[in-house]
């Protein structure tokens, strides 16, 4: 899954895609690259983020959709959203997997979108992204409490109507835990993809960068994608990357 942020404050590519016409390219490099999906955000939920209105969202947003929506993509279109009101827009274009980055979206709104045959992914977020990190949640604490949020959730999405291949479930790596829960999670992560297919992203992100000394994100791109190697080993099935090239590369070597 190769990400595209049009936003102006996320913490690795804000500012770069806000542009339509530069997400529309980038689109079509990620699938050049090798991308399977293409997911597609219009709110940072980094940690201390500040929301923004779902009329601001949207209107990040749909240029982009209608721009891809009238081209043939050789990958499939996801949409990163927390919001219902957007959710709810994305039936008028192709989009084929909603990343809900909260897994809090209404059962309403799940039904229709599981009636339409389309793919749902649940992230996990600890808290808000303004205050997830105030009270994270520790090794100790955050397996019992990803294994007893995506028990419930599964459940609840399958009454949705889901099928089985159509529900995917992601840790949510570094919304709201501590760098030694980051670890926990890789260590256990069969467990979660016993569940469910897991999805997970790790591409870039701040946790790397405080335990490896390396400031800027961008240089975190090649530790990433090691990394991401190692987790589809753990289980993981879908890797939300910034790196789409290098992750690829190094899946070719091992093969």
């Amino acid at each position: 899954m190769g990400v595209i942020n049009v936003t102006p404050d996320s913490f690795s590519d804000g500012g770069l895609y806000l542009d339509p016409a530069r997400a529309r390219a980038q689109a079509l490099e990620l699938c050049q690259q090798g991308a399977d999906i293409i997911d597609i955000g219009g709110e940072s939920t980094r940690p201390q983020a500040t929301p923004v209105s779902a009329a601001e969202e949207w209107r990040r947003l749909q240029p982009v959709l209608e721009s891809l929506s009238k081209m043939p993509l050789p990958a499939a279109l996801s949409v990163d959203t927390r919001k219902a009101d957007i959710a709810g827009r994305l039936f008028d274009y192709p989009v084929a997997l909603l990343n809900d980055c909260g897994a809090q979206l209404p059962p309403t709104l799940l039904q229709r979108w599981a009636a339409a045959g389309r793919s749902y992914l649940g992230m996990h977020m600890h808290g808000e992204p303004r205050t997830m990190q105030q009270q994270p949640l520790t090794a100790e604490q955050v397996m019992p409490c990803l294994v007893s949020f995506f028990r419930e959730r599964v459940k609840l999405w399958r009454t949705c109507g889901f099928a089985e291949e159509q529900i995917w479930i992601d840790p949510g790596i570094g919304f709201g835990k501590t760098d030694k829960a980051i670890m926990r999670i890789f260590a256990e992560l069969k467990t979660l993809s016993g569940m469910a297919s897991t999805a997970v992203g790790v591409s870039r992100k701040s946790w790397l960068g405080r335990n490896l000394h390396i400031t800027l994100p961008q240089a975190r791109g090649k530790v990433s994608s090691m990394l991401e190697v190692a987790l589809v080993w753990q289980g993981a099935r879908l890797i939300r990357t910034h790196a789409v090239r290098t992750l690829n590369g190094l899946r070719e070597l091992l093969h």
